[in-house]
């Protein structure tokens, strides 16, 4: 019987204030990976459950940086989760609204936890700005 076990990690690294009243940032993006208990490709396959947690702004160019060691014997949809050398990209750079969750599922020995590392926020039709770690 698989071992399943799963963990979230609730992403606080930063918060830019809105042009709205809500502050949004980096933080507002959730990320969690749980392992599905299937086997593909001799691996374990992981299925990722990315939320998008600010209520009055879109999101998106959401760019993870650290996706060196992110890799997968199981395709992944490139229009959610593209890997390019060692960056990745949510929804190809697509706005998330608010509340808006993206899943996906990929096949490697252990979890990868990836952190954003830049988006733009467009806020109740403001202009759009960027935010960077």
């Amino acid at each position: 019987m698989a071992l399943v076990f799963g963990f979230y990690v609730l992403l606080l690294v930063s918060n830019v204030t809105g042009q709205g009243s809500e502050k949004c940032g980096l933080g507002n993006i959730q990320y969690g990976v749980v392992r599905s208990g299937r086997i593909v490709g001799g691996k374990d396959e992981w299925n990722v459950t990315m939320l998008h947690t600010c209520k009055s702004c879109s999101m998106g160019n959401i760019i993870f940086g650290n996706c060196e060691n992110w890799n997968t014997v199981e395709p992944v949809d490139p229009d959610i989760f593209l890997k390019h050398e060692r960056f990745c990209i949510l929804k190809r750079g697509q706005f998330l609204k608010p509340g808006e969750t993206v899943h996906f599922s990929y096949a490697w020995d252990l979890p990868v936890v990836s952190f954003p590392s830049s988006a733009d926020v467009r806020c109740n039709g403001q202009p759009t700005y960027s935010i960077t770690v």
